[in-house]
């Protein structure tokens, strides 16, 4: 249903906000059933974010991809698939970004000073407050996305985006779990194990493992 209804809205309507609405509907539905599927309407609703000119959403729901499809669907390669485009678009748009708290930053704290973790809660719900204001995704990186998840306790249960009309987070059950188990990709330094796809992306290649496409 969202899926045909995204096509009339893209195709017949040329009304592309709507369509990439519908397309991330779609996709979500597909995710409970195929990872493959929803793939395809994950990148339908990104490039229909691109054609609507909303640069900001199509970044943000590249990296919302990339993060689920390597954390929750084990599929390393096609995360990382995701992130370039984010890279790309940032890169292509000139979007500057500047991370609020990276994971390093947050490792760091973890070993040195636990009580600065309700600061930075406080932090990233005031941003995540300020974001839905303004009707503008969150602006996050490969460098600060890990960092995120940990602090907001909504993250792992959501479809981390905004509903335009509601200025709410969408509540969604867990996707079915996998027996799969990796390493974060972000914020690692084995050279051996990970090669930069980038200089400056901090987006990380596993070169050891074969991951599934």
């Amino acid at each position: 249903m969202y899926s045909k209804a995204a096509e009339l809205a893209e195709l017949e309507l040329i009304d592309y906000n709507r369509a990439s609405r519908n397309y991330l509907e779609a996709a979500i539905c597909f995710c409970y059933v195929s990872t493959d599927s929803a793939c395809a309407y994950f990148k339908k609703s990104i490039r229909a974010f691109i054609n609507s000119e909303d640069i900001d959403s199509a970044i943000y729901l590249s990296m919302i991809c990339g993060y689920m499809y390597e954390t929750k669907f084990g599929t390393c390669s096609r995360s990382l698939k995701f992130y370039m485009i984010s890279h790309k678009l940032r890169i292509k748009n000139q979007k500057n970004h500047k991370c609020i708290i990276t994971y390093d930053d947050y490792m760091a704290m973890e070993k040195t000073n636990g009580l600065e973790f309700v600061k930075w809660r406080q932090i990233i719900r005031s941003n995540k407050r300020i974001c839905k204001k303004k009707n503008k995704p969150l602006d996050i990186c490969l460098k600060c996305i890990y960092a995120h998840a940990k602090l907001d306790e909504d993250f792992e249960e959501s479809i981390y985006f905004q509903d335009p009309y509601k200025y709410s987070f969408k509540k969604r059950k867990p996707f079915p779990k996998i027996k799969y188990i990796m390493n974060n990709i972000a914020g690692l330094n084995d050279k051996k194990q990970h090669s930069a796809v980038s200089s400056d992306s901090g987006i990380y290649s596993n070169t050891e493992t074969n991951s599934t496409q």
